[in-house]
């Protein structure tokens, strides 16, 4: 069965990492992770239909060919974060070369919050990387990417397992994009139906919160 939530075990072995936002309310935090794309502006659209905000987890090299779309993502109130430059597998890449792909990505992003491709980095790259930005991960991972992941047992297990300040992950990726597209869409639905707010990950927000490694 394919875990949508992260086991506490996974959690432990990244103690400072963010996997939640806890606080009072009810917010949900979106985050797409491999954009922009050229389709880019159709969840940007779709985002602001519903006054929703979100995190954009942006490969350098397409930052690199669509300056234009992180400029829209930051103009529209969403926030930005490091997703490498060229999309490595960190425990197959050389600590080395992992950081310098992360900087050179920063270079074009200058962001402090990184989420790792794969959700995977070495002990050693995650030392490193976490005096620099802060690394979130996920509460929930929606499997767009998965044909065998329907998006009705992703729904119901999301929806029944909610709690206010859940990180999600879904994809700016053109090889599933329409899937994507779908499930944000009918993610905020529920979201303007339950009254759950959605937010971009800030500094602010994590300052504020408490407990957010759990």
């Amino acid at each position: 069965m394919r875990f949508i939530g992260v086991p506490k075990m996974v959690r432990r072995m990244l103690p400072s990492a963010v996997w939640r936002i806890p606080n009072d309310d009810k917010v949900l935090h979106l985050t797409f992770d491999d954009g922009p794309s050229p389709r880019t502006h159709e969840i940007l659209s779709v985002l602001e239909d519903y006054n929703a905000k979100a995190t954009f987890f942006c490969v350098g090299q397409n930052a690199e060919k669509h300056p234009e779309l992180v400029d829209l993502i930051r103009q529209s109130g969403h926030s930005i974060g490091n997703h490498s430059y060229s999309h490595l597998k960190g425990l197959k890449t050389r600590t080395k070369d992992y950081l310098e792909d992360v900087e050179k990505a920063n270079a074009l992003l200058k962001t402090t919050l990184f989420r790792p491709p794969y959700g995977k980095m070495t002990w050693k790259q995650y030392r490193a990387l976490k005096q620099d930005y802060r690394i979130i991960m996920w509460t929930h991972l929606s499997y767009d990417f998965d044909a065998a992941m329907t998006e009705e047992i992703f729904y119901q297990r999301l929806f029944s397992k909610f709690q206010s300040g859940d990180i999600l992950v879904l994809h700016d990726n053109l090889k599933y994009f329409d899937k994507s597209l779908k499930m944000l869409k009918e993610i905020l639905e529920w979201t303007k139906k339950e009254g759950v707010e959605c937010l971009a990950v800030s500094g602010w927000l994590l300052a504020k919160s408490k407990g957010t490694k759990s």
